[in-house]
């Protein structure tokens, strides 16, 4: 009986964000600033340690929709064809709250025309459900006193290619799919393996302009494919600004400002396209900040296109 109430009162409290729980993984409109996230193959791809904060907040109108937190930090290796990296994401939907910590390794392969790099990722994921954030007649009910709370591994991988022009990647940052349901009290959820393509390409326009044109591809078992579309213009590798769309759901407006070698600062707004889930959604907004740096001060960080 009591699994039953608890069951029912989660359903209820994620009804108005079933969307979001489908999608699991948090996803960026900006993803091409910080790849580690979705491929552990990019760890290294940075002359020198990167570190990236990210933040997204989504559907602002709808309550218990996904807000996501991600930091990271890779660097390569000195003297090595390595690199390693750390991983620390944040997804709070609902009730729900997933909290993933991730080590990295990249191994990278040069060829004539750029170079290819290799990565494996292990994870330990802790799937949180806090019951006692419910509204209930009774708050001293000892079906929803108490969270619940499970820890789990997880391992990816991923292959990322790049050169001056040109990025290529295919990835799974979560190869493990897990039922929750068996062998634990009660639904939290049924995580699924999340698989990724990005492809980016720069355009020399003139002096100044550059245009990078990217795409995101996404593939959950049982689910559509999902797409993002990009295109972003850069002026004089200083101010970068660029729209988007997301098959079936979105459209984005991007912008990012290099304020030195070093710091950047980005922000994105995705809105949907039909005008009823304009309105019953809202917004979503994403800001992140990265900054990017070298342990050797006579090197020289290079501006970063991917």
């Amino acid at each position: 009986m009591r699994k039953s109430i608890k069951l029912i009162a989660l359903l209820i409290s994620l009804a108005g964000c079933f969307t979001a729980s489908a999608q699991q993984d948090p996803r960026y409109t900006g993803y091409l600033t910080n790849m580690l996230p979705i491929n552990p193959a990019y760890a290294g791809s940075i002359n020198g340690i990167s570190s990236t904060l990210m933040y997204r907040n989504q559907w602002t109108r709808l309550e218990g929709a996904p807000v996501n937190l991600t930091a990271s930090i890779h660097s390569p290796i000195e003297n090595t064809k390595g690199a390693v990296g750390l991983l620390f994401v944040n997804d709070q939907q609902g009730l729900q709250s997933t909290n993933t910590i991730s080590g990295v390794y990249s191994y990278k392969i040069s060829l004539p025309s750029g170079s290819l790099s290799l990565g494996l990722q292990g994870s330990i994921i802790n799937y949180n459900l806090g019951l006692n954030r419910l509204y209930v007649k009774d708050p001293n009910d000892p079906a929803f006193t108490a969270n619940e709370s499970l820890w789990l591994p997880n391992v990816g991988a991923g292959i990322y290619y790049q050169n001056d022009k040109l990025a290529l990647g295919i990835s799974s940052p979560r190869l493990i799919s897990s039922n929750l349901i068996e062998d634990y009290q009660y639904v939290i959820g049924e995580p699924k393996s999340h698989y990724f393509l990005t492809a980016a390409y720069l355009f020399d326009l003139n002096a100044d302009w550059k245009l990078k044109a990217s795409t995101l591809g996404k593939y959950v078992p049982n689910a559509p494919f999902n797409a993002d579309l990009n295109a972003t213009f850069i002026f004089q590798d200083r101010i970068w600004i660029g729209a988007g769309f997301r098959t079936f759901s979105e459209w984005s407006i991007l912008t990012q400002y290099q304020v030195n070698r070093n710091l950047w600062i980005g922000y994105a707004f995705d809105v949907a396209i039909q005008t009823y889930n304009r309105g019953l959604y809202g917004p979503s907004h994403e800001i992140a900040l990265g900054y990017n740096f070298s342990l050797n001060k006579s090197r020289i960080i290079s501006p970063r296109y991917f």
